[in-house]
């Protein structure tokens, strides 16, 4: 897809983003495109549409960060689109009726919720903002920037014709005209959002965040500053002492430069989307019993209150009573009782869908942690137990290997084997963070396993993004606990079997913000990653069966001390060696802008 930039300076209201009218109550449809599943109740064209603009806006953002425009991400995000509040609390109870949508991130799945009537999704953009950055450049950026960031593109403003990115946010500059007093700049740039008890000082937060975030975005030459200054700050450089060293501004000036920007007109960008075909939308109707169900089993997915165990346990059972041929309603019937019931429930109900349906994922997904679960229980059958569900995840697997819940289940399987963990273990831990790489218990974990097997490179690699995650809380002390282990064995102060306190790949080319030290999209289709994987592995006959680009970089990586060290090796490895396929010309190591690149020397624009 194509872009055009073109200048534009006062701030003005942005309209809401993805309007959707309200429908009358209608059974569920499932709208899926390229990169999102939308679940919604009401007409087809309207899904239809709202399912396109989050095309464009997807499309949009990848454009922006110098990614291929008609990419897809390794795993679609699931939207569920509620019409009230109500149905909203029916996945989280404990939501409030002011919030507009939430973004669900835990073991069993990753999705949004958005109220599809509000007149604008600015929640559900920001949280897509994050889960974007996250599958694309996962680093480690300042609290103030990974939320500045996201509020900067929740208003982007698509209409037929143009695209307005960095409009401003009327409810931040609202919030920052009315308070005479503004949060001390030394708090925001060293603290994230989480460390304010206050929802006023929280509200201030955000707003100051996004004006910084919008003061340096709109400028080269102050973005080339914020790219130093995020790089200042993974080399260990102090949020604050780092922040006038690379911009020039003594934080005590800031306020009074950011209140004279926002009273100048703040500008922004108007874009021009390629006019070519849309993606395609398929568009299907659910099941009667999605109509009873749907929301409920989302809120097993998510996170059940113990208090309100009892009821939504009661409240499936009852409607999963209805529908007793039915998949769908069984499996779910199936999680409530495992999690909420009687397993023993559980087995029986599950054992009844898969002999319908031998290759129903759920099911077997459903019945290997039922027997892990048994396994914790009974040490002295844990092994046992535990093949046992490694058979179930296996079919799993056949049946669809693009699930992170199957590849996240097996690579814990392995956890109490004794030659844990395995080459095949440490794969299977970075392919389920490559299907989500939002989820911390998968970057944990898998730095974990890493850091066991004496890849610590690449474990920091994996943690980066939590360790100054905003909203990260216990998670984020982990990750911290875990990168100070790895420092202390990297300086031979812990023992290699120190005890590993309990989520990437370099998966995208470092953002625009340039934290990273690869552009792993320039790699991807480079031969000097082909002739490196050759060195490992001379019985692949063509690179082009061995799997993918990005999963190849992985390995390469875990096989040295840093990405840097990987970039290093894989220059060394093309300085002399050529492919007999012409599709493959050698390439050259060169740095760019701080960032090392690999760059096929007959292409003039590298």
């Amino acid at each position: 897809m194509t872009w055009l930039q073109r200048g534009a300076l006062v701030c003005v209201l942005a309209i809401g983003l993805f309007a959707f009218p309200s429908q009358a109550l209608a059974q569920w449809l499932r709208a899926e495109s390229p990169r999102f599943i939308v679940y919604s109740q009401g007409d087809q064209r309207t899904l239809r549409d709202y399912v396109l603009q989050l095309e464009t806006f997807d499309s949009m953002l990848r454009a922006r960060h110098n990614l291929d425009p008609a990419g897809v991400p390794a795993r679609k995000l699931p939207i569920y689109l509620v019409r009230g509040s109500d149905q909203l609390r029916t996945i989280r109870p404990e939501a409030d009726d002011g919030i507009a949508g939430l973004y669900v991130r835990s073991n069993s799945d990753v999705f949004a919720i958005a109220i599809r009537d509000r007149e604008d999704d600015d929640t559900l953009m920001h949280e897509y903002v994050h889960h974007f950055m996250l599958a694309n450049f996962p680093s480690g950026y300042p609290g103030w920037l990974v939320e500045g960031y996201a509020e900067y593109y929740m208003t982007t403003d698509i209409n037929p014709r143009r695209i307005y990115v960095g409009r401003h946010a009327p409810g931040r500059t609202d919030t920052l005209n009315y308070f005479r007093r503004w949060l001390p700049w030394d708090q925001v740039l060293a603290n994230g959002p989480q460390a304010l008890q206050d929802s006023e000082a929280r509200s201030l937060y955000y707003a100051q965040a996004w004006l910084l975030t919008h003061y340096m975005l709109s400028d080269p030459n102050r973005m080339a500053q914020l790219r130093n200054y995020v790089r200042r700050l993974n080399q260990g450089g102090h949020p604050v002492a780092a922040f006038t060293e690379t911009t020039g501004i003594p934080v005590d000036q800031l306020e009074a430069v950011l209140r004279a920007y926002m009273r100048g007109g703040m500008p922004y960008l108007e874009l021009t989307p390629d006019q070519s075909a849309p993606p395609p939308v398929t568009i299907t109707q659910l099941p009667a019993s999605a109509d009873d169900l749907l929301l409920d089993a989302q809120h097993l997915r998510s996170w059940v209150d113990e208090a309100r165990g009892p009821e939504l346990l009661a409240r499936v059972r009852e409607r999963a009573a209805r529908h007793p041929a039915d998949p769908f309603a069984q499996v779910v019937l199936a999680r409530a009782e495992l999690m909420l019931g009687d397993p023993a429930v559980a087995d029986g109900v599950l054992d009844r869908v898969l002999e319908a349906d031998p290759e129903n994922v759920e099911a077997l997904q459903l019945k290997a942690e039922r027997l892990m679960a048994q396994g914790d229980e009974m040490p002295d059958q844990q092994a046992a137990l535990y093949g046992r569900a490694r058979a179930f995840l296996a079919r799993a697997y056949a049946a669809d290997n693009g699930s992170f819940q199957t590849l996240y289940a097996l690579a814990r399987s392995r956890r109490i084997a004794p030659d844990y963990p395995t080459d095949n273990d440490l794969e299977t831990w970075l392919a389920a963070n490559e299907m989500a790489p939002q989820l911390p218990s998968i970057r944990i974990e898998g730095a974990q396993a890493l850091i066991q097997a004496g890849e610590f490179g690449h474990a920091l690699t994996l943690l980066a993004p939590l360790v100054s995650d905003p909203h990260g809380g216990e998670t984020a002390a982990a990750a911290r606990s875990l990168v100070g282990l790895i420092q202390a064995r990297m300086a031979g102060g812990a023992p290699s079997g120190a005890a590993v306190a309990p989520g990437g790949p370099p998966g995208g080319s470092g953002p625009p913000l340039g934290a990273g030290p690869i552009n792993v999209s320039q790699i991807e289709f480079c031969t000097g990653l082909a002739l490196a994987w050759r060195a490992v592995d001379p019985n692949t006959e063509t690179v082009r069966e061995a799997e993918t680009w990005t999963q190849l970089f992985n390995r390469l990586v875990r096989a040295y001390p840093s990405p840097q060290a990987a970039a290093d090796a894989l220059a060394r490895s093309t300085e002399d060696a050529t492919l007999d396929d012409p599709m493959w010309p050698p390439c050259r190591l060169i740095e760019e802008d701080g960032q090392m690149r690999i760059v096929d020397p007959r292409d003039e624009e590298g």
